[in-house]
């Protein structure tokens, strides 16, 4: 199949269509704040993990 392929431009196209099916990009579903409220913008979730990840940060 990429033999029968002559420009590179045209081989990129040819395995971006062939592996597609594989790169899907997800969203991350809501988060739970100690609280229990439920985080929902993505703003918000950046935040949330955010704070996370310096709390952890903080205590090594």
């Amino acid at each position: 199949m990429l033999g029968e392929v002559k420009k590179s431009s045209a081989s990129w196209k040819l395995i971006n269509k062939a592996t597609s099916h594989i790169v899907h990009k997800k969203s991350i579903g809501p988060l739970r704040r100690n609280d229990a409220s439920l985080v929902l913008t993505h703003k918000e979730k950046a935040q949330q993990i955010n704070s996370y990840f310096a709390l952890k940060s903080e205590k090594t």
